[in-house]
């Protein structure tokens, strides 16, 4: 979800996320009117974190497995951490030619209704698809209970994924296997020495 230059951001913009507008239940207040936010980099993924969920998106940094610098061999803690293992996936997808979304600029709106990216699918469709991937991670977090257990989480305490479990079990077979081959191709080879060195003995 984040990376160390989205820590860096976070950090650098919180006067500028504790300037925004009143909000109830994760939106704008209605009379605050329209708010346009201008291209600012991992900006724009913090405010509609906090605007979705009344929350610092500091707060959602290292939490669990995904938030923060993912595991990608790991399942998610709670349903929070799966909002951002899905984000992770959903960046995946998107195709910004030599661009990383995380570093996409992108433009939306919120108003007392919510939010929406205001990009051209069209014409800029790896800004779209960027915002659209944030969006979704904000609603999906506005959801999900927080759990203050999971915040700064020790990665070294995720969860296996049991694809991971499968991936390294046929590893495992792998491995056995290719040691049987090599034992057994040792074993014949000592065998035919024998029977060579037996035929040469008959001969003398």
């Amino acid at each position: 979800m984040f990376s160390y230059s989205h820590i860096l951001d976070m950090f650098f913009y919180r006067p500028t996320l504790a300037m925004l507008p009143p909000r109830i239940d994760g939106r704008i207040w209605a009379e605050a009117g329209p708010l346009s936010r201008p291209k600012r980099h991992i900006l724009q993924l913090c405010t509609l974190v906090s605007v979705h969920t009344n929350r610092a998106c500091w707060d959602y940094n290292n939490y669990g497995c995904f938030c923060g610098l993912g595991n990608a061999d790991s399942s998610p803690v709670d349903s929070a951490d799966s909002c951002c293992r899905s984000h992770d996936r959903c960046y995946t997808n998107i195709q910004c030619f030599l661009l990383y979304p995380h570093f996409v600029s992108y433009s939306y709106e919120c108003t007392s209704a919510g939010c929406q990216c205001t990009d051209s699918p069209t014409v800029s469709p790896c800004a779209y698809f960027t915002c659209k991937c944030d969006l979704k991670l904000s609603r999906c977090l506005a959801k999900a209970p927080f759990n203050p257990s999971f915040s700064s989480y020790n990665r070294d305490q995720c969860p296996k994924s049991s694809s991971s479990t499968t991936r390294r079990r046929r590893k495992k077979k792998s491995v056995k296997k290719m040691k049987a081959r090599r034992l057994k191709t040792q074993q014949k080879g000592k065998s035919n020495g024998k029977e060579k060195k037996k035929q040469r003995e008959n001969r003398q």
